[in-house]
């Protein structure tokens, strides 16, 4: 009822009746995020409209291996610029280690590169990627970023982002500029101000103090302005898909925008022994979370998860260094009432070679447990829902020959 009222204030952003009469509701359709139900993954079908071409990669670096042509990193970043509907790459390192020179960094051509670092300041500066790119800049005299900020074709834009960014907010008029698709300028400081709300609408949080010095994992679902399509596609440092599977799921992902599309999937179920929900990485007949360590996701729920999500839900991800994947399935699961999407039989989707990771910790499994409960009952009840639907290219693993397929690479991929 007081959200009904404040709608009826002048100067506040407000919300049609399609969009309070149309699933999930008005509640979970933010009007500071974008002034148009076109930006609203689970509004396009009732508008007869499709999600805008091409998708942003955004890789999470938490470990930082050496980077080199045999590096996992490395390898990923050469497989994403090779397919045909990237629009641009964002590193965001969190690592120890220092961000490696761009004269490490695989080229990406025309493909805009960005860099951000997850420390203590908010900084930004401008640095060619290609040699092409630095020869076309020197010739302007260093100039000015290109359009989307880019500043100009091939451009590596690093910045370094406060250790609480993921648990703060844009204010309502900057977003709407964002939204707008106005640019501002990227070497400006920004001032960011927490703006997250247990009960779910947006207010400020000046006290928001679970910051420690680490950043957080949750960072890696921020709304960032580099962030420019409508799909994201969410990569783990040491991911090993080829640019034909990247380019399959992006295909089933406009097909359902709603809904996180991708490969590795997990399940959770009701452990009578413990009274307590399980999370298990068991291959069964079923899943209900598929990890955002290589999935695609509509821009939107970044949004949300970062100015919808409860302060004890982002506290929980951020003292555990962990969980933040099962967090966005139970948004996700929650705002659509649907499943996510597996996509084709792959199992394994990370380089065994790379090193220490923070998989391989004992403790990581029994933090997933525990984390499943907490946000089960933050949330009042299980959102993740059972899917036992997999989507494959036609013909997969048909016994014809390999000439007549899409998708070559995906047949030499095994389970």
């Amino acid at each position: 009822m007081l959200v009904i009222i404040r709608e009826r204030l002048p100067h506040y952003p407000e919300r049609n009746s399609i969009v309070w009469n149309t699933a999930p509701g008005a509640l979970l359709t933010l009007p500071t995020f974008a002034d148009s139900s076109r930006f609203m993954p689970f509004l396009l079908d009732d508008i007869n409209l499709r999600t805008r071409d091409n998708y942003t990669a955004v890789i999470y670096v938490q470990i930082g291996a050496p980077l080199g042509p045999n590096n996992a990193l490395y390898k990923l970043v050469k497989t994403i610029t090779k397919s045909q509907f990237v629009d641009r790459i964002i590193v965001l390192w969190a690592a120890d280690r220092p961000i490696p020179a761009k004269k490490r960094w695989p080229p990406t051509y025309h493909i805009p590169f960005h860099v951000i670092s997850l420390g203590n300041s908010y900084q930004t500066k401008s640095v060619a990627a290609a040699a092409s790119a630095a020869a076309a800049l020197k010739g302007r005299g260093g100039g000015g970023g290109g359009e989307g900020g880019g500043g100009g074709a091939g451009a590596d834009e690093i910045k370094r982002l406060d250790n609480d960014g993921a648990l703060n907010g844009r204010s309502a008029s900057q977003d709407k500029n964002h939204n707008n698709h106005n640019q501002n300028d990227k070497d400006d400081v920004k001032n960011i101000k927490p703006v997250h709300s247990p009960g779910g609408e947006m207010t400020t949080d000046n006290d928001a103090d679970a910051t420690d010095e680490r950043p957080s994992i949750s960072q890696r679902f921020y709304p960032y302005d580099e962030i420019q399509t409508d799909a994201v596609l969410s990569l783990d440092e040491d991911a090993i898909l080829n640019t034909d599977e990247l380019d399959f799921a992006y295909t089933v992902w406009r097909d359902f925008p709603d809904r996180i599309v991708g490969y590795p999937a997990r399940a959770h179920f009701w452990d009578d022994s413990k009274n307590a929900w399980g999370y298990t990485s068991k291959w069964t007949n079923y899943y209900s979370i598929v990890l955002t360590g290589a999935a695609f996701y509509h821009r939107y729920y970044n949004y949300l998860y970062t100015n919808w999500l409860s302060l004890l839900l982002l506290k929980t991800v951020q003292q555990s260094s962990n969980c933040e994947d099962i967090l966005m399935n139970f948004l996700v699961s929650h705002v659509t009432r649907k499943a996510p999407i597996k996509v084709t039989q792959r199992k394994g989707y990370k380089d065994r070679e790379t090193g220490r990771s923070p998989w391989n910790d004992p403790d990581h499994f029994i933090q997933r447990q525990s984390c499943l409960n907490t946000f089960a009952a933050v949330f009042g009840y299980m959102p993740l829902i059972r899917s036992n639907m997999r989507l494959d290219p036609i013909l997969y693993r048909d016994p014809v020959s390999n000439l007549r397929k899409k998708y070559r690479q995906i047949e030499l991929v095994g389970s």
